[in-house]
């Protein structure tokens, strides 16, 4: 009995033990926009900022789509 117990202590050892294969995960790709109800006169400067911003961040109208 107690060898029976070592044996299937360590084949759940072994089993815990084992590295399996990860399956990776596709990231969603974000869909940024700016929305606003206002005239664009308004908030011109916010959205050339926001823009900037996310030019600086890598990201490139029209360019990053897929």
């Amino acid at each position: 009995m107690t060898r029976r117990r070592e044996f299937v202590g360590g084949l759940v050892g072994a089993a815990l033990t084992q590295s399996f294969p990860a399956v990776a995960q596709q990231r969603a790709k974000p869909v940024i926009g700016f929305l606003n109800s206002q005239s664009s006169d308004s908030f011109a400067h916010l959205a050339a900022a926001f823009i900037r911003g996310l030019r600086q961040t890598g990201f490139i109208d029209g360019e990053n789509r897929d």
